[in-house]
């Protein structure tokens, strides 16, 4: 347990990029080995307090809902409302003598299903405002894994507690969550370009599950070159050429591994032409982060960005476009307690 009660606690996360998964299933091997790296926005901006009764609340500030309002997109109010009381859920069981009653205002989201990891910056951040309202002192693995995640990549995971780029060591078949094997901060001055094409969502929940099960073993050669390529991001992730470079590479080699479950390289059609913009613009680092639709593109600095947003929007109309940079601190927990 921790010190004098907190009476309201405030939570800022980052977003996720995930530049791919791969599992090496030869002896030995590990499953689900990829990377990384948390970006200052999109995030979870959030109030949450103690409050009387049994019943918790969540709600959205006037100006976050004015901002859905303008951009012509209705908050996911039933999934949100439906995944906020499942993560209390599976705090009050582990932890039952402490059952709070917590209200939660959000001042920003993360799009879900958008490549974004949402869902674990989501539970990691309304748990963590549980235990610190609940008096429970908990670090964010052990968090994870109370509320069910990190069970394939741990980036995530990891991300909110640390932020930075991370490198995920994989799983063995006999374990339940993994860990990180590499991690690092990136250049405050390098900047990624996120586009998310309208009307899309990438694969998650059972259709994710089916996608993961149905995927064909890659094959050795292809399995050895994705580990040189982690080493590579490993030994220099400072250069941007060396990353701009890795990055592409690792991420079209996993896009190729994904295309019998995704319908090709990139979740759809338009992610590729979003691929072909970046590249027109003089971009060398590319993916589709996770299983998508959101295409990001690395530039040096602000001066290189200007020229990619222009290709963009002239030739992709219908998406949001989002300029952010590395997030190498992690989620900002504000608690306040009682005695202050």
């Amino acid at each position: 347990m921790t010190g004098p009660h907190v009476t309201n606690v405030s939570v800022s996360t980052g977003a996720r990029l995930h530049c791919g998964l791969f599992s090496d299933h030869r002896p030995g091997g590990k499953l689900f080995q990829g990377f990384g790296l948390m970006i200052d926005e999109p995030g979870f901006d959030l109030l949450a307090e103690r409050i009387d009764g049994d019943d918790h609340e969540l709600g959205y500030s006037p100006d976050l809902i004015n901002e859905l309002a303008e951009e012509e997109t209705s908050v996911p109010a039933d999934l949100i409302r439906d995944r906020f009381l499942s993560v209390i859920e599976r705090c009050e069981a582990r932890w039952p003598a402490v059952k709070p009653a917590i209200a939660v205002e959000f001042d920003s989201l993360i799009p879900f299903h958008a490549g974004l990891g949402a869902g674990t910056q989501f539970d990691l951040a309304i748990g963590t405002c549980w235990a610190q309202l609940a008096g429970v002192d908990v670090a964010a693995p052990e968090l994870s894994r109370v509320l069910g995640r990190g069970k394939r990549s741990c980036i995530g995971t990891f991300g909110f507690h640390r932020g930075g780029l991370l490198i995920d060591r994989g799983i063995s078949p006999d374990e339940d969550a993994g860990i990180y094997r590499f991690a690092a901060s990136l250049p405050e001055t390098w900047r990624f370009v996120l586009v998310t094409p309208d009307q899309i969502a990438g694969y998650s929940g059972e259709q994710e599950e089916r996608a993961f099960q149905s995927m064909p073993e890659i094959a050795p050669d292809r399995l050895d070159e994705l580990e040189d390529l982690l080493q590579t991001i490993e030994e220099d992730c400072s250069s941007f050429k060396a990353f701009s470079e890795t990055l592409q590479r690792f991420g079209n080699l996993v896009g190729d591994t994904f295309a019998p479950v995704q319908g090709g390289r990139f979740r759809h059609p338009v992610c590729e032409t979003i691929f072909d913009c970046f590249e027109q613009a003089g971009i060398q680092g590319i993916a589709q982060s996770s299983w998508g639709p959101t295409m990001f593109g690395v530039c040096k600095d602000d001066d290189s960005v200007q020229a990619v947003i222009e290709r963009v929007f002239s030739t992709v109309p219908s998406a949001t476009v989002r300029i952010t940079r590395a997030g190498n601190r992690g989620a900002t927990v504000t608690p306040t307690s009682e005695t202050e």
